[in-house]
């Protein structure tokens, strides 16, 4: 894993807060709501880990209820046009974020959709 980039073969994960406004029951996925971040939208990067490790380390270190974990690829990344930046901290190593460009970090509705529709969902939580 690279510290000061992320490669296009890599999976990013996103936690989904219980909140009702990041998923449509209706379809029973997250909605654009997931991607729409001042600051970027929070990821953790596989750092060559399996899926089940990636899940098991967001659940056990995330300080609020979960309703999913979803992944997506940076590859659907780069074709959508948002931008993976890594963002390790002293807590978190796999820690990244997805903004919009190089200078802007708010994700634009649009873009925020296509991530929500090309996102995978890896793990449901009971809520």
């Amino acid at each position: 894993m690279n510290p000061e980039y992320i490669e296009i073969s890599e999976v990013l994960y996103r936690a989904v807060t219980s909140n009702p406004f990041m998923w449509k029951a209706t379809v029973n996925r997250p909605s654009s709501a997931v991607f729409k971040d001042s600051h970027g939208a929070s990821v953790d990067r596989d750092g060559g880990r399996t899926v089940h490790e990636c899940c098991d380390y967001m659940e056990t270190h995330l300080c609020f209820p979960l309703k999913a974990i979803i992944s997506i690829t940076a590859k659907s990344c780069e074709v959508i046009g948002v931008l993976p930046v890594p963002r390790a901290t002293a807590d978190n190593p796999f820690h990244a974020e997805i903004h919009e460009s190089v200078s802007l970090m708010k994700i634009s509705d649009k873009k925020a959709r296509q991530l929500a529709l090309q996102s995978q969902i890896v793990r449901t939580l009971p809520v």
